[in-house]
């Protein structure tokens, strides 16, 4: 399981995240959705590592994580995901 706690993040004296927990099981398909600026490309840069939080914990059963884009869509792979097929409004819709 992927768990975020506590997590906090600025940049440039803007805050992006206060103390924000996440949870996300195993084998499981999570959509992050908002606005453009929101903070969604900067939360997979957090969980991929790529970039530290200013304090916080993430937790992750695998080292692993990979990401890539692909037409204005941010992927966070795992190895043990599934691959899934479809679009993401394909699979938002079937669950």
């Amino acid at each position: 399981m992927l768990i975020l706690e506590n997590l906090s993040f600025s940049r440039n004296q803007k805050e992006i995240f206060q103390q924000f927990q996440l949870q996300i099981a195993p084998q499981t398909v999570t959509c992050i959705l908002g606005s453009s600026g929101i903070g969604k490309t900067t939360l997979l840069r957090l969980i991929a590592k790529f970039i530290s939080p200013d304090s916080g914990l993430i937790s992750s059963p695998t080292r692993s994580l990979g990401m890539f884009f692909r037409s204005h869509v941010f992927f966070l792979v795992s190895p043990y995901l599934k691959i899934l097929h479809g679009s993401v409004r394909q699979l938002m819709w079937n669950g």
